[in-house]
């Protein structure tokens, strides 16, 4: 196995141009997107799993994708379709998520979910007596903890093999959860269909001073932020207002469907249209192409500070 910390050593030969490591920093806020490393893996180029929703690492250097075809391991040179979850055999994966110990968590689409647990993939569903859970959205708290928002039960914490009910279906929005996230006061922000609400005291409260539209993606920083991915651009609270961000004309309006700020402090959002940097120097804009026109649906950053995009026809990775 080639796990991922030794992969600079193979792309150094120059069989892959993903990462370069050493003292400098993997992703430079300094650089232009134009002169970061980067390679593809499409659908119509060795990626096995078509479009990517999610993409996490475990405590052994794998990076993971749940894709529309089902769970991808890559292991720094070849890409597998996982084939050994019988019971949701050929069911998409629409998220993943490690504990504090590096265990995945496998969520598939309006079938189940399956975690890691000494030496086996333990089925949620039966630790409360369901034959299945409907999970849409997913959070790992800052513990290792994970938050899912299930259609049957509400909102679940899941510690190890205990699961806890937060919130019941019935305080949950009246639309469809597509995103979630929570901030260091303990609010659970919860992204619809049809607007922003977060849940705390026990119930839930739409939060005005933004449009009732597709809310996609929630990215939380510090103990003020919540950044927020929508159908028609990006919006940033500091706490107190929530206010439009302001990007290049030509993506203004895009909808943003990953958020993600990496260890320097870069904010960077995935859209329809391509990949969007934000940090003290200005907002920086890649144009994708076909990789992106398509879709950024989930964006990631690996041990080394190596970032990682997930889309509709593959991957792409970015380092310095």
């Amino acid at each position: 196995m080639i796990r991922l910390p030794s992969l600079s050593r193979w792309l150094a030969t120059g069989l892959a141009l993903i990462c370069l490591v050493g003292e400098a920093r993997a992703l430079d806020p300094n650089h232009t997107l134009s002169q970061y490393l980067r390679q593809q893996w499409t659908t119509d180029n060795n990626f096995p799993g078509g479009a990517i929703e999610a993409i996490t690492q475990t405590a052994d250097g794998y990076l993971w994708m749940g894709t529309e075809k089902g769970l991808v391991r890559f292991d720094g040179v070849n890409f597998r379709l996982t084939s050994s979850f019988s019971e949701f055999s050929g069911d998409p994966v629409s998220g993943l998520t490690t504990d504090g110990q590096g265990r995945l968590c496998v969520i598939f689409w309006g079938a189940g979910v399956l975690c890691y647990r000494d030496g086996k993939f333990v089925n949620l569903a039966s630790i409360l007596r369901r034959t299945t859970l409907e999970v849409v959205s997913s959070w790992r708290e800052g513990d290792g903890a994970t938050l899912l928002t299930d259609l049957m039960d509400g909102i679940l914490r899941v510690r190890g093999e205990s699961v806890q009910m937060l919130a019941s279906p019935t305080v949950l929005p009246p639309s469809l959860v597509l995103g979630m996230a929570e901030t260091e006061d303990g609010k659970i922000w919860l992204g619809t269909l049809a607007g922003l609400f977060y849940f705390a005291d026990g119930r839930t409260t739409r939060v005005t001073g933004i449009s009732n539209e597709k809310i996609n993606c929630l990215l939380p920083v510090g103990d003020r932020e919540l950044w927020v991915g929508t159908s028609k651009g990006l919006y940033r609270s500091d706490g107190t207002l929530f206010s439009r961000v302001k990007l290049p004309r030509a993506v203004a309006g895009v909808q943003v469907l990953a958020l993600l700020r990496d260890h320097d402090g870069n904010v960077w959002a995935g859209t329809t249209r391509g990949l969007l940097r934000i940090n003290a120097s200005g907002v920086s804009f890649s144009d994708e192409g076909d990789f992106g026109s398509v879709g950024i649906n989930t964006l990631f950053e690996d041990r080394e500070g190596n970032l990682w995009a997930g889309g509709g026809r593959g991957l792409e990775s970015s380092g310095a």
